[in-house]
């Protein structure tokens, strides 16, 4: 419709929230790296947008350890443990910087598909009711996901997300803030407060998304562009580092040589990934790690 891929990638956004909402859904978090190119004398341009679930300013050390200090993993799948979702801030702030077409437009047929529906795939479908033990807990996500009775939607029905598509109208008319403010944020906090979680109103109203440059390296001679901390870019880039010094193409995809050199890299990386999760305030290592040194 004359957009780019920006666009793209927000309208599939929204609409994975309605077609794959055990990853695709605006409860959560995620990445963008944006390649703008060059052109009418302008350079090109990356950028790197984080836009992962941030911490409430309430969290405490103890907040998710159990009575003898160690990780609850229960509190962990808990209200306590929800994270200030930042899709919506992520996909809204790409929008505003390269986006073409009209915000509205691009939420249109995500609100189209959770009010008339969509059929679901073995998978979906299967997916959604395994976790119904642990949905059993909240009263609304029983109501969203799971017919009248209680019973699970099975492949080939149509599931419709009426809420969600209320949602979506909220934040295709008012952009994020129709998200982290007013009725919609009212309601978030509300249901997460009952749940025994900490996050407030100003959690949500503060939440930014963080804006940065890509993190650099290369391959055999191929410039790359890497997602920065807290995402995993810098991990592949060490692992591209050391697999350069094997001779990867002569041993062949899939044999033992090669089988065994990624697995004897990924040990390594593994390790050295505990180092660089967090965001910059961190100040993990990242661009020793991502070096050819």
């Amino acid at each position: 419709q004359g957009g780019n891929a920006v666009d793209a990638a927000v309208a599939t956004g929204f609409a994975l929230a309605v077609t794959l909402p055990r990853a695709g859904n605006i409860g959560g978090g995620g990445y963008m790296l944006v390649h703008i190119a060059a052109r009418d004398g302008k350079p090109a341009q990356d950028i790197a947008i984080d836009y992962y679930g941030q911490a409430s300013r309430h969290t405490t050390p103890d907040l998710l350890l159990d009575a003898n200090g160690r990780p609850d993993p229960a509190k962990g799948y808990s209200m306590k443990g929800v994270a200030i979702p930042g899709t919506v801030a992520g996909l809204w702030e790409a929008h505003r910087r390269f986006g073409k077409l009209p915000w509205g437009t691009l939420l249109a047929p995500a609100i189209a598909m959770a009010e008339q529906g969509v059929i679901l795939s073995d998978d979906e479908a299967g997916a959604t009711a395994a976790q119904r033990k642990t949905m059993a807990h909240d009263a609304a996500a029983m109501k969203m996901f799971f017919k009248p009775d209680g019973t699970a939607y099975a492949p080939g029905e149509r599931f419709r997300a009426l809420d969600l598509a209320s949602t979506l109208k909220a934040i295709a008319a008012r952009g994020a803030d129709g998200f982290y403010k007013g009725e919609v944020a009212g309601r978030l906090v509300a249901s997460i407060r009952a749940g025994g979680g900490i996050i407030d109103a100003q959690d949500l109203a503060d939440y930014r998304a963080i804006v940065s440059e890509p993190l650099w390296s290369s391959y055999r001679g191929h410039r790359i562009a890497f997602m920065p901390p807290t995402a995993s870019g810098v991990s592949v880039a060490e692992a591209l580092n050391i697999l350069e010094h094997f001779p990867v193409a002569q041993a062949g995809w899939g044999s033992v040589a090669n089988l065994h050199l990624l697995s004897e890299t990924m040990k390594i990386v593994s390790a050295d990934r505990r180092l660089v999760g967090g965001g910059p305030d961190w100040r993990t290592p990242t661009l020793g790690l991502a070096s050819k040194g």
